[in-house]
């Protein structure tokens, strides 16, 4: 049915919905070697660029230590450039050691190949866990679709042509790389990251500082390289490479305020450049007074499965992509499994992993939306006999109790990886999912946790066959809150106001349920940036969803 007035969108609203903002999807790749005789400090390159990469929305995955093998990095290149469109940008950062290697195809002039220094799942390195550029190009060129902007940054040693553009299986790409030295060259590592990546960062802060919001990614190669000559004085060339060429927008424009890693000054003057910090690199005491106030991060996992592969489909990855454009919209950090992705193993290992970024302060948020099922209750902590559970599934997208997480496992998984001064959060679209994180457990004392649920546990929720009911309602929920100047609200505020809107919209039997320890008064992380609007507030040709009644005017 036509949406009512209310919710519908005039034409500047229209216009800026139907113009599709160009969404940056980033791997980071991180690797300090620590397990062997040749460490590195190239996790602090990471953590700073995933800083950036968060100032500006984007959504950004990471491979770590161990976790950057060949497999993985190409598996992760397949998976995050496939959520690219048109006009969208690709980004992939790497930092590392890199390494020649004899050509193994006759294109190299040098006689040599260019490669990422991978490692085993051991942390091991040895050419055979090594990406080629031959390798890495056809990774890329085979996941992104074409109409995607690509831009590749290698703080490595020997990465000049690391990206191997000259190859014709770049043609009808727009593709820039960076990297931190010539094919020849080593980069260099300061103690606390590399040159290259630590430049760059100062030459994004100098850009913006300059009222500079918009510029080509030549522009920020040349601004690197002059801070290199200033504060390094290094002898390794940063280089760029192009198709067609440098002029393409540079995606990562820092937000106001933004302060690089080297201008943040440091009581243990953390990094000693080769040479004294020009005054222009250098932080004013009010500068210096917002560095030591830490800003909350928010760090998420978005877990959403439609189950084709089944005989009862849902339509739960419309709803991971709502949550993401809100999550990126406020800056969180986001992780994501969608359907076969989403298996036990695999969703219990990237809760270790996100949980284990976050720090005292910051939030933990795991959203879920799928199927849910209770099972007989396995350690008689259950008042009603029965546990809930998440319905993940195995490889092959198949779904059975074998493949399901327990509300016990979630609980133990959630609380051994994420520190106990971290605010957990946890958004549960599916059946049978009142108590699925299980918070009447002993295992949450200490924590600020808070959940809220799509229906109690004896009840199921409602799927509109453009997403799952509670995930409506909670985003028309944040938009109200929004446009009511509310820039500030409680989890349990967020709950009370969900309610009303699955109330008025869907009428639906289901109670949308919440639980918190110690009390639902936690602040909420995820506020909508100016001007979001929810999915259900897009009035669309095709009236994609229909509500069970009109919304009153307030809505």
């Amino acid at each position: 049915a036509p949406l009512p007035p209310a919710l519908s969108v005039n034409p500047a609203q229209e216009a800026s919905v139907d113009a599709k903002t160009p969404e940056v999807h980033m791997i980071v790749c991180a690797l300090d070697y620590k397990k062997t005789s040749c460490p590195l400090t190239c996790t602090a390159d990471g953590d700073n660029m995933l800083e950036l990469a968060r100032g500006c929305g984007a959504n950004v995955e990471t491979l770590y230590n161990e976790e950057a093998t060949a497999a993985n990095v190409t598996k992760l290149i397949e998976q995050v450039g496939g959520r690219c469109g048109e006009g969208d940008y690709f980004v992939f950062y790497y930092a590392g050691h890199g390494a020649n290697l004899p050509d193994q195809d006759g294109d190299e002039e040098d006689g040599q190949d260019e490669a990422f220094c991978l490692v085993d799942e051991n942390g091991q390195t040895s050419p055979a866990c090594w990406l080629r550029d031959d390798d890495f190009a056809t990774s890329v060129t085979s996941s992104v679709h074409a109409g995607t902007k690509v831009l590749i940054l290698s703080d490595c040693c020997h990465s000049g042509t690391v990206a191997d553009l000259g190859k014709p299986i770049w043609d009808g790409y727009a593709v820039a790389s960076i990297s931190g030295c010539k094919d020849a060259q080593t980069s260099g590592d300061t103690g606390h990251g590399g040159i290259f990546t630590h430049s760059l960062l100062v030459a994004l802060d100098q850009l913006g500082k300059q009222r500079q919001f918009e510029f080509t990614v030549g522009e920020v190669h040349q601004e690197t390289v002059k801070v290199d000559d200033a504060v390094f004085a290094s002898v390794q060339d940063i280089s760029i490479a192009a198709r067609p060429s440098p002029g393409m927008r540079w995606p990562l424009v820092p937000p106001t305020g933004y302060l690089a890693p080297l201008n943040k000054q440091s009581r243990e003057a953390a990094i000693s450049p080769a040479a004294p910090l020009p005054p222009a690199l250098s932080v004013n005491p009010a500068q210096e007074a917002s560095v030591d106030a830490k800003t909350p991060e928010v760090h998420m996992i978005v877990c959403a499965l439609d189950y084709k592969k089944t005989s009862c489909p849902l339509t739960c990855t419309a709803d991971g992509d709502n949550m993401l454009e809100l999550a990126r919209g406020c800056g969180a950090n986001v992780e994501t499994l969608y359907n076969e992705e989403a298996t036990a193993a695999n969703v219990t290992k990237l809760i270790e992993q996100v949980g284990g970024r976050c720090g005292e302060g910051d939030y933990f948020v795991f959203y879920y939306a799928g199927h849910g099922a209770n099972l007989p209750d396995q350690d008689g902590d259950e008042e009603d006999g029965q546990d809930e559970a998440f319905c993940l599934v195995d490889e092959n997208g198949q779904t059975s109790p074998a493949c399901w997480l327990r509300d016990d496992d979630f609980a133990t998984s959630v609380t051994s990886s994420v520190h106990a001064g971290t605010k957990v959060l946890i958004l549960s679209d599916c059946c049978h999912s009142g108590t699925v994180a299980d918070l009447g457990k002993p295992i949450w004392d200490g924590y600020a946790v808070a959940s809220i649920s799509g229906c109690k546990d004896a009840q199921t929720s409602g799927d509109t066959g453009h997403g799952g009911i509670f995930t409506h309602s909670l985003l028309v929920a944040l938009d109200q809150l929004g446009k009511q100047r509310q820039f500030e609200f409680t989890v349990g505020e967020v709950h009370q106001e969900t309610v009303k809107v699955d109330d008025a919209v869907f009428a639906s039997v289901q109670d949308i349920s919440i639980a918190a320890r110690p009390s639902p008064g936690m602040r909420w992380p995820l506020v909508p940036p100016t001007g979001y609007l929810a999915p259900l507030n897009k009035q669309s040709r095709e009236a994609a969803i229909s509500p069970a009644a009109p919304l009153p005017p307030a809505l």
